[in-house]
């Protein structure tokens, strides 16, 4: 049984300001993992993921949703032991289920911790490109915003080794600048964000 709780409100809303969601597809759940962080790295964990995942886009489909799978699977805090071909058994079985029910769905990912090319060729190498629409990064960093175009750059060069990935759209799910982390205060938050966005 799904709780899909206050979902339906927040999805009218967004549809009803015209925006565009990206919903992730996200965590372990204690019948199937240790915990919510650990990925489904099981036959049985993968499935009830899949089924999930399915059952999600049932309920939402055409609604412009953009479905990511996962959050950060490279990170050690949002994925235990993090392992891309294990996230890869996981893209393979959770697409194949949303396909399977709304194949005009935009379905994305790895929603990489940084920019992190060793994770990402490990996912490339075992077909992402002939899974996603578009390949997630979140770009966090301790120096300027436009020091992202060198990184993103080097991730534009390691797709277009691949077949269809010179065109496949790189999309920034998630950055931003805390304070007291690298942000000093509200003012440099500001102004970094601005950047950001600018």
């Amino acid at each position: 049984a799904y709780n899909w709780g206050s979902y339906e409100t927040f999805l009218d809303q967004c549809r009803a300001n015209r925006i565009r969601p990206i919903v992730v597809l996200g965590y372990g759940h204690p019948l199937y993992t240790g915990g919510p962080k650990q990925g489904p790295t099981t036959a049985a964990a993968r499935a009830a993921f899949a089924a999930f995942a399915r059952a999600a886009v049932a309920r939402f489909k055409g609604r412009g949703v953009v479905w990511e799978i996962w959050n950060e699977p490279n990170y050690e805090p949002f994925w235990e032991n993090p392992d891309p071909a294990a996230y890869m058994a996981l893209v393979d079985e959770t697409v194949a289920a949303i396909r399977a029910e709304a194949p005009e769905e935009w379905v994305m990912g790895p929603g990489l911790a940084g920019l992190d090319p060793v994770f990402l060729k490990a996912c490339l190498d075992r077909g992402l490109l002939g899974k996603v629409d578009g390949v997630t990064f979140h770009p966090y960093r301790f120096t300027s915003p436009e020091t992202v175009a060198l990184d993103v750059a080097e991730l534009r060069g390691l797709l277009a080794r691949y077949p269809g990935g010179a065109t496949v759209p790189l999309v920034n799910t998630e950055w931003g600048y805390a304070i007291g982390q690298n942000a000093a205060d509200q003012f440099e938050q500001r102004s970094l964000l601005i950047r950001i966005v600018g």
